[in-house]
């Protein structure tokens, strides 16, 4: 049993490859975009709406992991204090974590961000700003480039490493 968390920064490709993963492993899917709609807060990105939003999802995924081997959960998590709240609930859950990052080149992510997106707000300027924000991580992950792979080999990549 694990919760599968696909990470990275605004347009990398994340939603895209944890929708299909989801879809794939026939798990439930939690992403905070989605989650941050639900509760009427598009828009409200203090870090005290970042934090609930987080807590939010986190709740979801928890009552979902008494129904389901995995789940999948979908978000920047651009901060320790978030990755922690994954970490938490895990160990509270007796999961693993796997971590997948989405990655892609600056150009890749311009011409994303430059179209609308069903539920992400972010566009290149708030891409930019946190990249330059970002905490990296202290915990392996597989790293996964969407602007070089297709989302097949991305979920071919996946597969194996969740079990590892």
């Amino acid at each position: 049993m694990a919760v599968i968390v696909v990470f990275g920064l605004p347009g990398t490709g994340k939603s895209f490859l944890a929708q299909r993963l989801s879809d794939t492993l026939q798990v439930p899917y939690f992403n905070t975009d989605i989650v941050r709609e639900q509760a009427q807060k598009k828009g409200n990105y203090t870090a005290e709406d970042k934090q609930r939003i987080y807590e939010n999802m986190l709740d979801l995924a928890e009552d979902a992991l008494r129904h389901h081997t995995h789940v999948v959960i979908d978000g920047t998590f651009s901060k320790k204090p978030y990755r922690n709240l994954v970490t938490r609930l895990a160990k509270n859950m007796k999961q693993t974590v796997v971590w997948i990052r989405t990655e892609a080149d600056d150009a890749v992510v311009r011409e994303r961000v430059s179209h609308q997106r069903e539920h992400s707000e972010a566009d290149y300027q708030v891409y930019q700003k946190i990249k330059a924000t970002f905490e990296e991580t202290d915990f392996p992950y597989l790293a996964l480039d969407s602007g070089k792979l297709t989302v097949e080999q991305m979920i071919q990549q996946s597969l194996p490493y969740m079990h590892d």
